[in-house]
């Protein structure tokens, strides 16, 4: 016959002979409930108050929430958690990878990433950004002209009484 058990405990081994032994509040292996087991994964983790409470290394995250499997996320590799929990490399206009914990995005033609950040993308237009036409960082210049960039060249629209500016 199954014991009945004060809050907390319980007879996790199946034995009725030796009572509620387990105390589900502290039991690495029976943290909370019977065979709930806090993995050490990707850091240490602990059974308190019959919760699995991971303490993530460092590069590793418990980004889905749930304790007992651990820190479970290499931030050093995901796209979706890249350095940190949630921290997304984004695909825009090109393509981005987590390497190291930072996002490193690859640009299509045309585009380019000029705020060195993958968490956007390959955010800029290159072929019509007159801050940086043809390549990041790239100005048109207004010297005696309207400067605009089309298709990646700056093209400069001479004022009245100026010449080949």
């Amino acid at each position: 016959m199954v014991p009945s058990c004060a809050a907390g405990w319980a007879s996790c081994d199946g034995d009725p002979s030796n009572g509620c032994e387990t105390d589900l509040g502290s039991s690495d292996g029976n943290c909370g409930a019977c065979g709930t087991t806090c993995a050490d994964v990707g850091g240490t983790n602990l059974c308190a108050g019959g919760t699995c409470t991971p303490s993530c290394a460092a590069g590793s995250g418990n980004c889905d929430g749930i304790g007992p499997n651990g820190c479970e996320t290499s931030l050093g590799a995901s796209n979706t958690n890249c350095g940190a929990c949630g921290v997304a490399c984004a695909d825009v206009n090109g393509s981005s990878t987590c390497v190291g914990g930072a996002c490193a995005a690859t640009c299509d033609p045309g585009f380019g990433n000029c705020d060195a950040s993958g968490t956007n993308g390959c955010e800029t237009s290159t072929s019509a950004s007159d801050a940086h036409c043809g390549t990041c960082g790239n100005a048109c210049v207004d010297l005696n002209s309207t400067n605009t960039c089309t298709g990646g060249v700056c093209t400069p629209a001479c004022f009245d009484a100026w010449a080949s500016c």
